[in-house]
């Protein structure tokens, strides 16, 4: 549950199209299984939003903002997680952190922007122009 409020905190940081990568062991999983099954229940993001519009109830406000993320960004987690789960709820699953930093440089270039939050759950990023 905690990581699903770190990527609300992190897309304050976010730009469109850019790429989050999710590290976490997820150990307790991720969260309750109403937030898999209306994620997982729905082929793109704007489904899962469209759905939560019509029949909102209480919890669905994490769902909403990982769709929300999923429609601005690329996410991919670095995770405990089988890549199954990861890929129903629109992720992209990477076997190592090393690995998922690399293939976003190589994708976004050598001159892109990082931001890295340690604990990103508990912090809230503020940028300065």
């Amino acid at each position: 549950e905690d990581d699903a409020q770190g990527v609300k905190e992190l897309v304050r940081v976010l730009k469109d199209k850019g790429i989050l990568i999710l590290v976490s062991s997820c150990r307790e999983g991720i969260g309750p299984s109403a937030f898999i099954e209306l994620l997982s229940g729905c082929p793109n993001p704007k489904d899962v939003k469209g759905l939560i519009e019509d029949n909102y109830r209480l919890g669905y406000h994490k769902a909403a903002k990982f769709a929300e993320t999923a429609e601005k960004a690329e996410m991919w987690g670095v995770t405990g997680l089988p890549d199954t789960i990861l890929e129903k709820i629109f992720m992209r699953a990477i076997s190592c952190l090393q690995k998922a930093v690399d293939q976003a440089i190589d994708i976004k270039g050598k001159q892109a922007h990082m931001v890295i939050l340690m604990d990103g759950d508990k912090i809230v990023p503020v940028l300065e122009n």
